[in-house]
């Protein structure tokens, strides 16, 4: 139980990398706020990994939708230590076909929203000064594949 009374918050936290952290900071006791765009999927989560854990929908590129995170987490469980932002979108088109629109969302979901998430904690961890985010990217950070967009 090496996160008891912990509470995290976790973006894409309906599948993949989302999902298994979840389960795991679950199972080692913290308190988990998952945030995803699938309420169903959010559901299966919570069955999964426990009664600690608060699913709340919405969008990553909504800036009101991170408001509405913080502050059911907030009245939830009383803080935020952790942030894991997870939430992120892959096209796999190649950079000379990605359209400005499908780049402006890219970048939206997987930096911007980081940063506008990052943004909202902050505050309360610095009150409190204590804080961890966690930033998740793929292995196309480390591997590029050539000619793909982001």
């Amino acid at each position: 139980m090496r996160l008891k009374g912990k509470t995290i918050i976790i973006t894409g936290g309906g599948s993949g990398i989302g999902l298994a952290c979840t389960k795991l900071f679950s199972n080692e006791g913290a308190q988990v706020a998952i945030f995803g765009r699938r309420q169903d999927r959010l559901n299966a989560t919570v069955k999964e990994a426990g009664s600690q854990v608060l699913a709340v929908a919405g969008d990553l590129m909504v800036n009101s939708d991170l408001d509405d995170l913080v502050s059911k987490t907030l009245n939830a469980f009383g803080k935020i230590d952790i942030v894991v932002n997870n939430g992120g979108i892959f096209t796999g088109s190649p950079i000379h076909e990605t359209n400005d629109k499908d780049w402006d969302t890219i970048m939206n979901t997987n930096v911007r929203s980081a940063f506008q998430l990052t943004k909202r904690v902050l505050p309360h961890m610095i009150e409190r000064k204590i804080g961890i985010f966690i930033h998740i990217s793929s292995i196309a950070g480390l591997i590029a594949i050539p000619g793909v967009a982001a």
